[in-house]
Formats: structure tokens, C-alpha cells, sequence
């Protein structure tokens, strides 16, 4: 990965830090590291979301290495300092459709290769789900119920499958749904816990 070597000498203006060489000691570097919100639009075939997603993750993988290039300079108190990296930019999501189609259809997710970091963490996040769902169940003592090992709350009611899998994905969980009545009526199936549906209609290539 070749990066640029300009420097920039006291008083001349750096574009995207958007101020002038050198930095000062309070310049937020943190703020140039902040990924925007994923994309949700899955019109664009899902080959093309995963090609689009394997080079915006170079690029943004690129913007935050000159980052913290001129964080080093900065704190090293350089006479000439580098530029921040450009702003990061958004990637595409994939539906819940589109990550178990690559878990129980691998021919899909080989095709895809090379898979994005997105979607190769959620293919990884469900495949780690399903061989956990396959394990044996543990049975108590005493004749109770056998319950599957996971993640409970406090007062041991286990958290959802679908709250896990939207903190992997990234997507937003409803506050009210993290509250422990809440939890507690998800794990008792008094309640269903809210999810975005997709409509399925096959997938594009």
C-alpha cells in the first residue's frame, strides 16, 4: 500500500484536517476515525454490494493509516506534518437472507471471494451461531428443563439470538427491547423480538 509522502510546513493548510501545519495540541484526530452508518439499500446486486464494500474497507483501511501517520507526527512535534486521510466512507449491509445463503450455500460465498470484512464477519458470526445451536443441550438436576449455553441477563434469562446478531451486523436494536421485562418476556416466547424484515424475492447477481 504506496501512501504519499507531501508534508506540509507551518502555516500552510492541510485539506482534510482542514486547518494549518502544524496541528494543535487539542486537534481531534479521533474525529477523522469515525465510520458513517452503514448503506441499507440492497437494490444493487450482492455481488457488487461485496466488491463495492472489499474496496471502500481498502480505502477507509488507507484513510485511517495517514491518520494516524499525522497523529504520530503531531505528538512527535514534527516541523512538517502529513495530512489527516480523507473521510471514511459508508459500506453496504447485507440482509439476513443474504449472510445464511452464504452459511448453508457455500458454492454463493466462494463465488463471492474476495468476501468484504463486513460480510465475512457475519457469514463467520452465524456459522459460530449454528455449531453452537447443534450442541448438545445441558440437562439440569432435578428433572428441570435443559437450557442452551449462552449470553443471560442478570437474572438469568438468556439475551436473543437476534440482539446478538444485530450488535454484529451493526444494526440499531429498539432501547425499550434491551429492557430486562423485555428480555425476560423474549426468553419466556411471551414476546417476539423485533426484527427488520427483507423481502426475499432470490438474489441478483
Amino acid at each position: 500500500m504506496q501512501l504519499p509522502t507531501k508534508l506540509y510546513k507551518t502555516g500552510e493548510q492541510l485539506p482534510f484536517a482542514n486547518t494549518k501545519a502544524p496541528y494543535a495540541a487539542d486537534y481531534d484526530f479521533d474525529a477523522h476515525t469515525v465510520e458513517p452508518p452503514p448503506m441499507q439499500n440492497t437494490a444493487p446486486a450482492l455481488a457488487v454490494r461485496n466488491l463495492y464494500n472489499v474496496h471502500t474497507e481498502t480505502a477507509n483501511m488507507r484513510s485511517g493509516l495517514l491518520t494516524e501517520m499525522a497523529r504520530a507526527a503531531a505528538l512527535a512535534n514534527d516541523p512538517d506534518v502529513p495530512d489527516v486521510g480523507p473521510p471514511l466512507k459508508a459500506l453496504y449491509a447485507f440482509t439476513t437472507d443474504e449472510v445464511e445463503a452464504c452459511v448453508t450455500t457455500p458454492e454463493i460465498y466462494e463465488a463471492l471471494k474476495p468476501a468484504c470484512l463486513v460480510l465475512t464477519s457475519a457469514v463467520a458470526f452465524e456459522r459460530a451461531r449454528r455449531a453452537k445451536l447443534s450442541q448438545p443441550t445441558m440437562s439440569l438436576q432435578g428433572g428441570l428443563e435443559s437450557v442452551r449455553r449462552g449470553l443471560k441477563t442478570r437474572s438469568g434469562f438468556a439475551v436473543p439470538d437476534a440482539v446478538i446478531a444485530a450488535m454484529i451486523l451493526r444494526k440499531p436494536v429498539p432501547f425499550l427491547a434491551l429492557t430486562t421485562p423485555a428480555l425476560r418476556a423474549f426468553s419466556l416466547g411471551q414476546r417476539e423480538f423485533p426484527t427488520q424484515v427483507f423481502a426475499h424475492h432470490g438474489f441478483r447477481w
